[in-house]
């Protein structure tokens, strides 16, 4: 079921992919069971009505350096790779949406799950 509206709304091709498998690449771990959840709506935010876009885990959470690289638009190294999922989204976002779509990454508690939001204002139709 889609709320009304919605499915008017365009995301970027792989967004939600990529943030799904971030999650699992990179945020769960074998030592607990593994959840990931998506959750997508219509709501208000910043005084304007948007598609709301979150992708959560019950991982590890982010680390501070990336939630620091992807805010400061770095580069992010480990494991000998660069790693640009996460800035690719940022990126494609602001091409495509400019201020009218909001990418935000956080952490529900240390080492206790990832959340990754998207906010998308929903233009008017002319």
């Amino acid at each position: 079921m889609v709320d009304d509206g919605l499915g008017d709304i365009e995301i970027p091709v792989l967004l939600l992919q990529t943030l799904v498998e971030n999650s699992f690449s990179h945020g769960l771990t074998p030592e607990r069971k593994g959840e990931i959840s998506l959750f997508i709506t219509k709501e208000k935010h910043n005084d304007a009505e948007c598609l709301y876009i979150c992708v959560s885990d019950n991982g590890k959470g982010f680390s501070a350096e990336v939630l620091e690289k992807i805010e400061n638009n770095g580069e992010i190294y480990y494991n000998d790779r660069r790693h640009v999922g996460l800035q690719n989204i940022k990126k494609r976002l602001n091409l495509i949406y400019g201020e009218q779509a909001e990418f935000h990454l956080s952490n529900m508690d240390e080492n206790f799950g990832a959340i990754s939001e998207v906010w998308i204002t929903q233009q008017d139709k002319k």
